[in-house]
């Protein structure tokens, strides 16, 4: 058994550390870091604590926890843990807030200690038996963090200047630790617990953890991307069995929302090249969840938590950039040749099927159809025909159309036969009907004759375009501006051949004639 004293030279706390002799990164044994926590606690007890924060003690409490959390040591973390909190004061916590501010060396060069405490946390996430160690470290940051508010989230939202972990922060370190707590079954009440200290930040200092989250990366793994990614990421992964992440996730967007309203849209309607989500901006992620969500039974809090947030940066976004990522279509991997309409059509058929409360999504729905954006007819008449999922191989409109026909509930028939006729009273109205065919075009068209106040003749030529390209039919593109003046205007289609269409219009005029009256 080694000398502990080979690896840790006298006074290795207190030697300038570009002076330092020994190793900075010894490998330790079991014995060697009892020894180490040994030194820790007789330093801290015998220093003042100006001197401490002047001194090694940061890099090697940090090496420490390394050290037991790589070792699965409970015993050992929560030595170390104990002795960080040991120099918490109520009555002078900057003292502490001073030593987190510490830039380190080493094998953490570059990092604060702040930051290399959450990347602890974050390692702590892989497995259950370092449990203590998150739970201990939430502790200490929630309770400095109630007294320091702006001072500690301003370290923790500073980028890492240099080294390997150059260009991140310890926001970025916890929302991953988060994301990755997720993605373990078993861990979902530590996910919950790291959750609620991320939402603490934001509360305690809603613009700079605001900014944080939503600002670029511009170096490394995660070049390109932001935080909200990693949350949006964490949102997919608890759409099914932890529905108190996903509200405290979803107060989270909305408070960002709030603060950084642009910020937050550039980081959702990015399409990354790379990475799980490739061909995706982070908003088809959450229309993801979802839909997830909607085949989950006994979760309309969860459902409707979602549309809250899709409904909030709807609202704060006055440029069209949601309208427009909403109405896009994928082009590559698993969902290529979806958009993030259709996906909320496929959400709401799955709520209804599902006994979920569907007033949220029929709301949100409504409020996109009235604002009648550019576009709007191509996202819902767009389908997948080659998708595996039935659903997506049916236009949004036309999937509306069939739930609407298939169910026999009088309340859901009203609620979805209002939403289909606030899409026939768009101006693309007509060029939806053209992706129709048979019933369901009959049933939209007899929407769209009530909705402009089309008569027989309106109403025949309609139908007399069955099967046809819309792009291929002359339309009037004033048709809606002069609607309510007929005598200037008798029809809205261009006049086309006679000879060759009247036999169309004289069958279409029969289906006309039951369809308005």
């Amino acid at each position: 058994m080694g000398d502990p004293l080979d690896l840790f030279p006298t006074g290795f706390l207190t030697i300038p550390f570009d002076q330092y002799p020994g190793a900075k990164t010894p490998k330790v044994s079991s014995m060697d870091l009892e020894w180490l926590i040994a030194q820790l606690n007789d330093f801290i007890t015998e220093t003042p604590v100006g001197t401490i924060a002047e001194s090694n003690f940061g890099y090697w409490l940090t090496y420490a926890l390394q050290c037991a959390t790589n070792m699965y040591d409970e015993k050992a973390a929560q030595q170390i843990c104990a002795l960080l909190y040991k120099l918490y004061d109520d009555e002078n916590p900057e003292a502490l807030v001073s030593i987190l501010s510490q830039t380190l060396g080493g094998t953490f060069e570059g990092q604060t200690v702040a930051y290399a405490w959450m990347d602890n946390l974050f390692t702590a996430t892989f497995d259950s038996r370092n449990n203590s160690v998150l739970v201990a470290i939430s502790y200490i940051f929630n309770q400095l963090l109630e007294k320091t508010g702006d001072e500690l989230s301003s370290i923790m939202a500073k980028n890492v200047e240099e080294g390997s972990e150059k260009g991140k922060n310890a926001i970025l370190v916890l929302a991953r630790a988060l994301a990755n707590a997720t993605t373990i079954s078993d861990n979902q009440p530590t996910a919950e617990l790291i959750a609620e200290l991320l939402r603490g930040f934001l509360k305690k200092s809603p613009r700079i953890i605001s900014t944080a989250l939503t600002e670029e990366i511009t170096y490394g793994s995660f070049k390109g991307k932001s935080s909200i990614y990693v949350l949006v990421g964490a949102i997919k992964n608890t759409v099914v069995n932890n529905p108190k992440v996903v509200q405290i996730l979803s107060r989270i967007l909305i408070d960002v929302s709030k603060m950084c309203p642009a910020d937050l849209v550039d980081s959702l309607c990015k399409i990354h090249e790379l990475g799980p989500y490739k061909g995706m901006h982070a908003l088809h992620i959450i229309l993801i969840s979802l839909v997830s969500a909607a085949y989950i039974d006994k979760n309309s809090e969860t459902l409707s938590n979602l549309i809250d947030v899709l409904s909030q940066i709807w609202e704060s976004n006055s440029d069209g950039k949601i309208n427009s990522a909403l109405m896009q279509t994928i082009h590559t991997g698993e969902h290529a040749d979806l958009n993030g309409i259709m996906m909320i059509a496929r959400a709401l058929t799955a709520a209804i099927d599902h006994q979920l409360a569907i007033a949220p999504i029929i709301e949100f729905l409504n409020n996109f159809i009235k604002s009648d954006p550019k576009d709007l007819d191509s996202a819902f008449t767009h389908k997948a025909p080659k998708s595996t999922i039935g659903n997506y191989t049916l236009s949004p409109l036309l999937l509306l159309i069939n739930t609407w026909s298939n169910n026999k509930d009088s309340f859901l028939k009203t609620k979805l036969q209002n939403t289909i006729y606030k899409l026939a009273s768009s101006k693309s109205a007509i060029e939806m009907s053209y992706s129709l065919d048979g019933e369901p075009k009959l049933f939209f068209i007899k929407k769209v004759a009530s909705a402009h106040s089309l008569n027989k003749a309106d109403v025949a030529r309609l139908l007399s375009m069955a099967g046809e390209n819309p792009s291929s039919v002359p339309l009037d593109s004033d048709f809606f501006l002069t609607r309510n003046n007929l005598g200037k205007k008798q029809f809205f289609f261009q006049p086309f051949d006679e000879a060759i269409e009247t036999k169309k219009v004289e069958d279409a005029e029969k289906k006309a004639a039951a369809c308005c009256f």
